[in-house]
């Protein structure tokens, strides 16, 4: 028998929303069959929802550090820094906070403004079009509509849906689908 408690919970989790989450290699690579994060490093998954805050804390190293940054591309999904240059710093040294620096918008200016308006989460970004644009240049005949934020085997799904529809509606010939990447 399950209790009042439990079915309430249950009922909880019924009404929650799913999303889905991008997948995403530090190495800017193509993905491959068979790599997920839990076969590669350099693959994580991402909701690309990253922000920056003033927020000094009073611990350890972290008295150094009053920016804090919350990104799911780090453990505990947030990291610190003492300022943008100490972000750049530690790039050298952490691929992932190299590929922050790297593929987002975060700069200078943004460490600035969270200074002068302390407590305030302000958003960065993805920067969407530098990183499609490198993976698209590593695919040969890469079409428009390959997804960048999948696995390879979805990937390929997506594309064969696509171009089903395609042929269809006489917008593509069977000659003209997409050549798989292995």
């Amino acid at each position: 028998m399950i209790d009042r408690f439990a079915r309430e919970l249950l009922a909880s989790q019924g009404e929650q929303k799913h999303f889905s989450r991008a997948l995403i290699n530090r190495d800017v690579t193509p993905l491959k069959l068979g790599e997920t994060p839990a076969t590669n490093e350099a693959v994580k998954y991402t909701d690309f929802f990253y922000t920056l805050k003033w927020k000094p804390s009073n611990y350890g190293a972290n008295k150094t550090n009053p920016y804090l940054i919350k990104c799911d591309l780090f453990t505990g999904s947030k990291i610190r820094a003492s300022n943008y240059d100490g972000l750049q710093r530690a790039a050298r040294n952490y691929p992932w906070i190299k590929f922050l620096v790297e593929y987002t918008t975060i700069s200078e200016a943004d460490f600035k403004r969270a200074n002068a308006n302390q407590l305030i989460e302000f958003p960065f970004f993805f920067n969407y079009e530098k990183y499609e644009s490198e993976m698209r240049a590593q695919i040969p005949n890469c079409p428009k509509y390959y997804p960048m934020y999948v696995t390879y085997k979805d990937a390929i799904e997506e594309v064969r849906m696509k171009e089903d529809y395609y042929i269809g509606k006489n917008k593509m010939t069977e000659e003209e689908r997409f050549k798989a990447i292995l």
